[in-house]
């Protein structure tokens, strides 16, 4: 863990101002047992992102109108980096519903905001989903690999295909290596050819050693990153 990484909610608060999304982020780290409220906090994390799209949308049309300014402050970089730990403890719940929740709303922020705001939470979120992706409730797993699927497709970004590199190099799981697989191939087929130069020696490894993965299907998507 990154020692200047905040794992607490020391960045729920900004010089004493109140932020509605840091007010969620606070119910979302509650005990396992307010799974509920949890899931209340969620829909409504994703009501406040469609209401701050829309006025982040009449705040280009109308630079002038001073409720759009809002848009603006909701959903800064700072304020979704500290969204961090609740998505920790929620893409890793017990509760198959708690789960779907967040990678549902990961997957959002991460389509709305994009890697301008979101590159941060991703990078110190990605690692634990990838963790998370080799577990044994077959309903959080496959909620956690659409989740990475969309992240992946959503904010292009090394903090994203470094630790699916890693993963893939080093995990002993067939199904993660097969999604890491996966993952990296729709890397190579929606990203800027200039985020993908900077990985040319660890893609090409990657690809090479996939080629002869345990796994068939593994092996077949090794196949299809060629290009």
């Amino acid at each position: 863990m990154r020692g200047d990484q905040r794992t607490d909610m020391s960045l729920m608060s900004f010089g004493g101002k109140t932020n509605a999304v840091l007010e969620l982020g606070k119910r979302l780290i509650q005990p396992e047992e307010e799974w509920k409220d949890k899931c209340a906090a969620f829909t409504e994390l994703r009501g406040l992102l469609s209401d701050s799209s829309l006025l982040q949308s009449k705040l280009e049309d109308a630079p002038e109108a001073a409720a759009a300014e809002d848009a603006v402050t909701l959903f800064t970089p700072e304020i979704v980096q500290a969204l961090t730990q609740p998505f920790r403890v929620t893409v890793t719940d017990l509760r198959s519903t708690v789960v779907k929740e967040a990678c549902t709303t990961l997957s959002l922020l991460a389509q709305t905001l994009g890697p301008v705001r979101c590159k941060i939470l991703v990078r110190d979120v990605i690692p634990t989903l990838l963790d998370a992706r080799g577990g044994s409730n077959k309903v959080n797993t496959a909620a956690i690999h659409s989740c990475i699927q969309t992240i992946v497709g959503a904010t292009p970004s090394r903090f994203v295909l470094a630790p699916v590199l890693q993963v893939l190099d080093t995990s002993k799981n067939r199904e993660v290596r097969e999604s890491c697989i996966h993952y990296t191939y729709l890397a190579l087929e929606g990203w800027n050819s200039a985020i993908l130069e900077r990985f040319k020696i660890p893609l090409q490894s990657a690809i090479a050693t996939s080629l002869s993965d345990a796994s068939p299907k593994g092996r077949e998507q090794a196949r299809d990153c060629y290009w």
